[in-house]
């Protein structure tokens, strides 16, 4: 079926996003599509990346981690007793992280992501003086600006939380025009301030 005889609802703007929403203005910022599981592990990902104070304490911690493995391991050539202990441990300390962060957390977010129906339901989102409306089969909600506290950007979504936990994805992928993606980034960062 040619991709105009398809109600303009469904027409595929990206694999998992719709062209355009039909119920809005043209000039409204509007973004449709269905979340996919790597766009909760991307969430995720950017939800856990480190900023400020807390990015400059993490790669201290690495840093001290990597000379405690070079000092131990220089120990452990000339007394293997005395540093092969201490090397065993950061060594462990590094492996349980890259663990976690390759293997296990994305494993577990697909998991989750599985479980939440919630998440997998086909959209329709406008950005509103207001706030951000959505709706999909369960119904509609409105998040007002005043609820929302902070936003971040990644590669391929933006992610605008209503609490340090609770946050709602938007992937960049789901947006009607290229153009939409600049409009949001100004109106979250008018309404929200820089991103976080």
């Amino acid at each position: 079926m040619p991709q105009s005889a398809i109600p303009v609802a469904q027409q595929r703007h990206a694999p998992g996003c719709y062209a355009r929403i039909p119920f809005v203005a043209n000039n409204a910022i509007t973004y449709a599509g269905q979340l996919t599981a790597d766009d909760y592990i991307a969430a995720n990902k950017l939800h856990m990346q480190k900023r400020g104070w807390k990015r400059v304490a993490w790669m201290a911690i690495w840093f001290v981690l990597g000379l405690g493995a070079v000092l131990s391991a220089d120990i452990a050539v000339q007394d293997p007793s005395a540093g092969l202990p201490p090397l065993l441990i950061i060594l462990s300390i590094v492996g349980l992280q890259l663990f976690l962060r390759i293997i296990y957390l994305p494993r577990r977010a697909r998991h989750i992501f599985s479980q939440q129906r919630s998440l997998q339901l086909p959209f329709e989102s406008v950005v509103t003086d207001t706030g951000l409306e959505s709706t999909n089969a369960n119904g509609k909600t409105q998040l007002p600006w005043g609820h929302l506290i902070r936003w971040k950007e990644g590669d391929t979504l933006f992610v605008v939380y209503q609490s340090d936990l609770v946050f709602n994805m938007v992937p960049k992928r789901c947006f009607a025009r290229p153009d939409h993606v600049a409009e949001f980034r100004a109106i979250v960062t008018e309404r929200l301030g820089p991103s976080a």
